[in-house]
């Protein structure tokens, strides 16, 4: 997988599941598409 350079990069669901996990580090993040 490629890395990005910063965060501004990221959209959509990568977005959001990066949101998700700083919230909740510890949590087992689920997503279906």
């Amino acid at each position: 997988m490629a890395k990005k350079k910063n965060a501004e990069q990221d959209v959509g669901l990568v977005r959001m599941f990066n949101e998700m996990k700083k919230s909740h580090p510890d949590a087992l993040l689920l997503f279906r598409n």
